[in-house]
C-alpha cells in the first residue's frame, strides 16, 4: 500500500513539472484575453493585449523571445554524476541540474539557488557547480523588452528589479532563521549588550567558536596563524602627527601583534589570487576563530580557488575609532608586502567582509585608492554593509526593522556608543560612512549582498547607486527570506550567498 502511495505520488508530481514545462506560450492576438476579463486560478498576468496581427512579426516576436527556461529531457539512466564520474548511492544521491538537466551528486549540485522569473521556477532549484556561474550572470542581466506580448508572474517568484536581483517575492522569513532573533536578543543581554550593563563577550566567543558539525565547512590545504605588527594605538584623524605616522617609526614596545588566519585551499596551484577577509559584529563582537567565518573562508577558499585571510582585527570598546579601519588598512598592506611567502598573487588582492566587516572592506577600498595603495584592488565584496549613519528615520529599512529581527534600533545604538566617544559627530567622518564620500570614482568593481529583513537592507540599494553613478560596476542581491548574519549560516539561502560571492570573486580574479 505504501509503495502504492508513493508510486502515485510520483507520478502526480511528473506530471506537474511535465505541465509546468509545457505551459507557457506566446498566445495569438485571437486568444489573449480581454484586460477587463478574468481566468480563474491563472498565475499569470497579459499585459498589452494590442499586438498586430502581421505575421512577420509575430516571427520576429518568437525570435526575440528567449524562452522560459532550459530546454532538457529528465535523464533516469546513467548511475554516475556527470561531473565528478562518482556513482550514485544512498548517501550520494542523484540530483537533476534544473539549468543543463544534467546529472549530479550531492556534493557536484547541492546549492539551491533562484532562478530569473523568465526561467517560470516558483521557487529555488538545484544547479550544478558548473552551471552556477552562468545562472548569477543570467540573475544581473536585464531582460530586454521588445516583446508585444509580455508574460509575467504574479505570484511569489524572483524577480530582477531596478534596486538588484530579489530572490522572491515574498517578504516572509524563512522558518529556521526566526529563532535566531529570540536566540540572539538572549545573547546580547546576558553578554551586557544594554544600557548601563557590564558587557562581556567571552561567553559569546566560547559559544562561537564551538565544533558544531553544521559548520564545518569546505575541506582546505591548510589554516595557518600569523600575526603582525600594529600600533598599540593609532592617532586621531583630526591629531597633527598622523600624516608622519608609520610602524616604521615605532619602537618595539610601541607596537602590538594582531592575528591573522591564511586558508589555503587544495591543490598545488602557485601564486594564487587572495582574499582579504573582515569579519562582521558590529566592530564589538566576532572573531576570525568563530565557527561561522571558518566556514565561510573555507567555503570561499575552496569555491573561488583563492587564498583567503581572515584578519582579528581590534575591537571596541577597547579600541575606539579608527583603530578598526587602519588594523583593516595595515593587514591589506603586509597581505601585499608578504603574498609571495603564503604563496599568493600580490598583484591579484580582493576585499570583503560582512555587516562591519562589509563596511571596513568598502572604505578599506577607499583607502587604498586615496592612500595610493600599489596595486588596484580587483573587487570589493561587501555583504550587507552599513555604509551610512544606521540611527536615522529618513531610510525605509531603517524604520521598517527597527525591532529586528536580530539587529535591532537598539542594537546599533549599544554598537555606535561603544564604537566612537562621540557618536553624532563619529558618524560624520566619511570613513565612518563611506556613502557620503566627496567621490566614488575608481574604486574598485562590488558585489552587494543583502537581506530584506534586516534594517541595514537599503545601504546596499544606496551604496549601489552611487558606485554606478560614478562608472563603478556594482551588482546587488536582496535575499528575501533571510536576515542581517544569515550569510555563512548554512541556514536558508546561505549556500546560495555565499556561492554567488565566490563566483563573483573568481569572474575578478580571472
Amino acid at each position: 500500500f505504501f509503495l502504492l502511495c508513493f508510486s502515485s505520488l510520483r507520478l502526480m508530481e511528473d506530471s506537474v513539472t511535465t505541465a509546468e514545462i509545457d505551459s507557457f506560450e506566446i498566445l495569438p492576438d485571437e486568444e489573449i484575453p480581454l484586460p477587463d476579463s478574468t481566468i480563474e486560478g491563472s498565475s499569470f498576468i497579459i499585459l498589452n493585449e494590442d499586438a498586430e496581427d502581421d505575421e512577420e512579426e509575430k516571427e520576429e516576436e518568437k525570435s526575440v523571445f528567449q524562452g522560459i527556461r532550459p530546454k532538457w529531457v529528465r535523464d533516469e539512466s546513467s548511475s554516475i554524476c556527470t561531473h565528478c564520474s562518482s556513482p550514485f548511492t544512498f548517501f550520494r544521491r542523484r540530483h537533476h541540474c534544473r539549468f543543463c538537466g544534467g546529472l549530479f551528486c550531492n556534493d557536484c549540485c547541492h546549492v539551491q539557488a533562484a532562478f530569473p522569473v523568465w526561467f517560470g521556477y516558483e521557487t529555488p532549484q538545484r544547479v550544478c557547480e558548473v552551471c552556477l556561474p552562468l545562472l548569477f550572470n543570467k540573475r544581473q542581466e536585464e531582460r530586454e523588452k521588445t516583446m508585444e506580448i509580455s508574460i509575467i508572474r504574479s505570484n511569489s517568484g524572483p524577480d530582477l528589479v531596478a534596486s538588484g536581483f530579489h530572490t522572491s517575492k515574498e517578504e516572509i522569513l524563512s522558518l529556521p532563521l526566526r529563532f535566531l532573533h529570540p536566540l540572539c536578543k538572549f545573547a546580547f543581554w546576558f553578554s551586557g549588550m544594554y544600557e548601563g550593563g557590564s558587557f562581556d563577550r567571552t561567553y559569546i566567543n566560547a559559544a562561537a567558536c564551538m565544533n558544531i558539525p553544521l559548520f564545518v565547512g569546505d575541506p582546505v590545504k591548510s589554516i595557518v596563524k600569523r600575526s603582525i605588527p600594529v600600533p598599540k594605538k593609532w592617532p586621531s584623524y583630526d591629531d597633527e602627527e598622523w600624516e608622519t605616522h608609520s610602524i616604521h617609526n615605532l619602537a618595539d614596545n610601541q607596537l602590538v601583534k594582531m592575528p591573522l588566519y591564511i586558508f589555503t585551499p587544495e591543490g598545488n596551484e602557485k601564486s594564487l589570487p587572495i582574499l582579504v577577509w573582515y569579519h562582521g559584529g558590529g566592530f564589538c563582537l566576532g572573531s576570525a576563530e568563530n565557527m561561522v567565518y571558518q566556514t565561510i573562508c573555507r567555503s570561499l577558499a575552496k569555491r573561488a580557488n583563492c587564498i583567503v585571510v581572515s584578519v582579528e582585527y581590534r575591537l571596541a570598546p577597547e579600541y575606539k575609532f579608527p583603530t578598526q579601519v587602519e588594523d583593516a588598512y595595515a593587514a591589506l598592506r603586509w597581505v601585499h608586502e608578504n603574498a609571495e611567502s603564503f604563496g599568493g598573487d600580490p598583484s591579484n588582492i580582493a576585499v570583503g567582509g560582512d555587516s562591519a566587516g562589509g563596511s571596513l572592506s568598502a572604505v578599506v577600498s577607499i583607502l587604498a585608492r586615496d592612500r595610493e595603495f600599489p596595486v588596484n584592488l580587483k573587487h570589493q565584496l561587501l555583504v550587507y554593509p552599513c555604509i551610512t549613519d544606521p540611527l536615522t528615520n529618513d531610510i525605509e529599512s531603517h524604520v521598517k526593522y527597527a525591532e529586528g529581527p536580530v539587529l535591532s534600533r537598539t542594537v546599533c545604538e549599544w554598537f555606535m556608543n561603544q564604537v566612537f566617544d562621540n557618536v553624532e559627530e563619529g558618524l560624520k567622518h566619511p570613513f565612518a560612512s563611506p556613502l557620503h564620500l566627496e567621490s566614488h570614482h575608481d574604486l574598485p568593481p562590488a558585489t552587494i549582498i543583502n537581506a530584506l529583513h534586516d534594517p541595514l537592507c537599503d545601504h546596499g540599494k544606496l551604496y549601489a547607486d552611487k558606485l554606478k553613478e560614478a562608472g563603478v560596476p556594482a551588482t546587488r542581491s536582496v535575499y528575501c527570506k533571510s536576515l542581517h548574519g544569515f550569510f555563512g549560516s548554512n541556514i536558508g539561502e546561505s549556500k546560495e550567498a555565499v556561492a554567488e560571492s565566490a563566483t563573483a570573486l573568481k569572474k575578478a580574479f580571472n
